[in-house]
């Protein structure tokens, strides 16, 4: 499967939980990953997609196809 705007699987897992307004510490937890790996990833996606900040992130995900519990269906898929 192809991401929009070259995102990884595991960036796109970020953005998932970033839908969901979790915390960075519950990221990194949740994924098995260490703080620095979840910011790490977090800086990575702010350049693949031009945000800047958590909220336009969260706009950027649902732009894109995430609904706000985390589910993806990307944008232009038939039902």
């Amino acid at each position: 499967m192809t991401y929009p705007d070259s995102l990884t699987p595991r960036e796109m897992e970020v953005v998932s939980k970033v839908m969901q307004q979790l915390p960075e510490k519950i990221i990194a937890s949740e994924m098995h990953i260490t703080l620095n790996t979840v910011k790490s990833f977090m800086r990575s996606i702010h350049s693949k997609t031009g945000t800047h900040s958590y909220a336009e992130m969260i706009a950027y995900g649902y732009s894109i196809g995430f609904s706000f519990d985390g589910s993806y269906r990307p944008k232009g898929r038939a039902a």
